[in-house]
């Protein structure tokens, strides 16, 4: 478990801390699975405060590294104005945007969002990164794990420490979790790996869906940075692809339901061949090498999800999504990467 127990008396007793007037209206927000979560107002004007263990504090400080390197671009990140830590707790609190999760954004309402939200992607994808070292999931101070993105990719079959978020997850092969089928995706991601590019970007690592407000046809916010990485900005794209898989035949949501088909225009939009050809020749100045088949980046997200413990429905889904995307001449990311020019 990886969010705190906090009793909301001791919440109060911090935010009074942090602000001269009153704290009103304090109500906890049920998001996310490594924060407690809770909005409130101070003299009329909104926040929110998250309140992370000493395993998930990184995160907060994630979030104020990356919203002062975008505060110049048009990626609305809010800003985090008051951190710390009292009791073994970490907090960072931030001005609260207006509109909803994307997540609750219903039907033909998903259709003036599409173009904002790619846009939004684009300028995350655009930040320059530099100045900073190394590939994969970067500290607080945007450090980078890993020396390539290769071996980042790679290490999604190691098991993790217990202060890890997926910790030792070996033993699911003995339950639920299909050998054969995550044998297969990894193998196919190893034989790929060669044609992975090295190249850098900033990568969100969780985008859309719960962690992107939007109001109207406005992005208010993109949240929540905890996955943030460096390396390919395709990740960010076949990530979006697996949530709409997944959420789509989701049965326990009526408005995630409600909300399929505009994930499917937004995912389509995402992955066109135009748009992802035209976005890496202007951010890299030079044409992408073609590969033969579906990227590494592609493979590695539901390879991810199934690490991390998928249950067998979602991995029936990810094993015919990877079936159809092998196939010579067809799947989405394969047409998308064999129309890049050399």
């Amino acid at each position: 478990m990886f969010k705190p127990v906090i009793d909301i008396r001791r919440v109060k007793e911090i935010l009074a801390g942090c602000f001269d007037a009153p704290v009103e209206d304090l109500e906890p927000i049920d998001v996310g699975q490594m924060a407690r979560v809770f909005s409130f107002k101070v003299a009329g004007e909104g926040y929110v405060a998250r309140f992370a263990n000493k395993r998930t504090a990184e995160s907060i400080e994630k979030d104020r590294f990356v919203a002062e390197r975008l505060v110049s671009s048009s990626v609305p990140v809010p800003p985090i104005i008051h951190s710390g830590s009292a009791g073994g707790l970490y907090y960072g609190i931030a001005p609260r945007a207006p509109g909803s999760p994307l997540l609750a954004v219903h039907g033909e309402d998903n259709w003036p969002v599409v173009t904002p939200l790619i846009e939004t992607l684009d300028a995350i994808h655009q930040a320059d990164v530099s100045d900073t070292i190394g590939y994969g999931m970067f500290n607080g101070e945007g450090r980078g794990a890993f020396g390539s993105w290769r071996e980042c990719l790679k290490d999604v079959a190691l098991e993790g420490g217990n202060d890890s978020f997926f910790g030792p997850w070996h033993h699911y092969f003995d339950t639920f979790l299909d050998r054969e089928l995550f044998d297969l995706i990894y193998d196919r991601m190893v034989e790929l790996l060669p044609f992975c590019p090295e190249e850098r970007f900033l990568v969100h690592g969780d985008y859309a869906y719960g962690n992107v407000i939007v109001e109207g046809q406005k992005i208010t916010a993109v949240l929540d940075w905890a996955n943030a990485m460096y390396g390919d900005f395709l990740f960010d794209i076949a990530w979006m692809d697996l949530g709409c898989l997944s959420r789509i035949t989701e049965p326990c949501s009526s408005a995630i339901t409600r909300t399929g088909t505009g994930f499917r225009t937004i995912m389509r939009s995402a992955c066109s061949a135009t748009s992802a050809a035209s976005a890496w020749t202007r951010r890299s100045g030079t044409p992408r090498r073609p590969t033969p088949g579906i990227t590494p980046g592609c493979v590695s997200v539901p390879f991810n999800c199934l690490s991390a413990g998928s249950q067998g429905r979602d991995q029936r889904l990810i094993r015919a999504r990877f079936d159809r995307d092998s196939t010579p001449g067809s799947g989405r990311c394969q047409r998308t990467h064999q129309n890049w020019k050399a």
